[in-house]
């Protein structure tokens, strides 16, 4: 059996893999960097920020926890005007979002995953430009 903490760092490492992965139709990377947490400037765009947020937790038994597990993934296109960059960033999210749902299980780490929403006022980068998206995700498991 799984213990939490594994699983969580398991459905991060599989994030930070699949977005590093990410390749547009001329087989570019997506991405010039992926951070596993938050950085208020990043050094290269476009990139993608993983933050873990919350792990919503259930008993479905006595010997169980059903985890739902929200992590935002913040997109940053590169700063270059209002609406340039806003069109960018929601190219990037609407890229997150398909490969995300290809495979509803991450490859087997979770149950089952879904993209909540796209919000483009998110606390965490209201103060910013609209070059920041942050698609809000849940994983959701049983241990």
């Amino acid at each position: 059996m799984t213990s939490t903490w594994e699983w969580i760092k398991e459905v991060i490492s599989q994030l930070e893999t699949l977005l590093s992965s990410l390749e547009d139709e001329n087989g570019n990377a997506v991405f010039k960097e992926v951070v596993v947490g938050w950085k208020k400037s990043p050094k290269h765009w476009p990139c993608a920020l993983i933050l873990p947020s919350e792990d919503l937790l259930s008993i479905p038994t006595v010997k169980h926890d059903y985890h739902r597990l929200r992590i935002i993934i913040c997109v940053v296109a590169e700063k270059v005007t209002v609406k340039g960059s806003l069109l960018s960033a929601i190219e990037l999210a609407g890229r997150v979002h398909d490969a995300l749902v290809s495979d509803r299980t991450l490859n087997g780490t979770v149950d089952n995953l879904e993209v909540l929403r796209y919000d483009y006022m998110w606390p965490r980068v209201r103060e910013y430009r609209r070059e920041y998206i942050a698609l809000v995700t849940e994983y959701r498991r049983i241990l």
